[in-house]
């Protein structure tokens, strides 16, 4: 029993099992018993946030679906009267290859969603110590996409392959400088992501690799379709430029939301006196060593971390 020069230990100020300074609370079977009641709470605030993110991909490629196959009946059917009107109806809210309308909406604000997660990660790690000023930058780059996704900045890179000469006779012009320029994006945020979680990281990297598939791979078997069809009266290119749209604009959604849960991930929950409060989740260290009281042998201690 560790005794203080301060204040010599009496029988009646013998320390609580609960206490840091009694023995019984380095045991194993204490410290299980702790961290079984730490996570307990927590297990209802994963499950809640997995509830979530399953309900927004779920809504997520139900629009796209919707709004592709309204495209589809309209132009394969043409239904009239009432039903035609609600279809078209719909068929304008949901449409994934139009602009100014539910899904655009959804999807810019999905992806300003993930800036402003990493801009929260941030403000919770500043205190720490940790790197916070990366996930500064990766939120940047997120709200530059969720700009991106609105305006249809990428679109002006087709002038621009224009104004140099370059053009594509099987894709999009603008794939030409836009793809460079994504590789780019991607590589700085690959690079910054060294100094992150690392399962954050990896996570990060596979919602970037869905986003790529859908932004740079399937549009550009859009544009191949677009370019070597003739869409106006070759219906079966028609219908299959539609699927292959419909799957770039859900690969992209679908790659934001994986980025979005991730970083998610990283805060917690914490229910304290004066209400709930976000915690950020830092990995523990490796090789850290715990506090052992004065008179036990280190050795378990040094053979438990080997």
């Amino acid at each position: 029993m560790t005794h203080t020069k301060d204040a010599p230990l009496t029988p009646d100020a013998t320390p609580s099992p609960h206490s840091a300074d009694h023995p019984a609370a380095h045991s194993p079977d204490h410290a299980a018993a702790h961290s079984a009641a730490d996570s307990a709470p927590h297990a209802g605030d994963v499950a809640a946030r997995r509830k979530i993110i399953l309900g927004i991909g779920i809504a997520g490629i139900a629009v796209a679906v919707i709004g592709t196959a309204t495209r589809l009946i309209v132009t394969h059917l043409d239904p009239g009267g009432p039903l035609g009107v609600v279809i078209n109806l719909v068929r304008s809210l949901t449409y994934p290859n139009a602009e100014g309308n539910l899904w655009s909406w959804f999807s810019a604000l999905m992806i300003a969603l993930l800036g402003v997660a990493f801009f929260l990660l941030a403000a919770l790690l500043r205190p720490t110590g940790t790197r916070w000023r990366v996930y500064i930058a990766l939120g940047a780059i997120a709200l530059y996409l969720s700009l991106d996704e609105t305006a249809q900045i990428h679109e002006n890179f087709a002038r621009g392959s224009q104004a140099l000469g370059l053009t594509l006779d099987f894709a999009y012009d603008w794939l030409i400088l836009g793809v460079p320029f994504a590789l780019v994006v991607g590589a700085f945020a690959l690079w910054l992501s060294r100094h992150i979680d690392r399962t954050l990281r990896w996570r990060l990297i596979l919602g970037g690799s869905v986003y790529l598939l859908g932004a740079a791979v399937l549009e550009a078997v859009c544009g191949f379709i677009a370019n070597t069809a003739d869409l106006e009266t070759d219906l079966g290119a028609w219908t299959a430029y539609q699927l292959v749209m419909m799957l770039e604009e859900s690969a992209e959604f679908l790659g934001v939301l994986i980025a979005f849960a991730a970083v998610l991930a990283m805060v917690r929950v914490e229910r304290t006196e004066r209400g709930a409060e976000l915690i950020p989740r830092l990995t523990a260290p490796r090789h850290v060593i715990p506090r052992v009281p004065e008179g036990d042998s280190p050795r378990e201690t040094t053979a438990s971390n080997s």
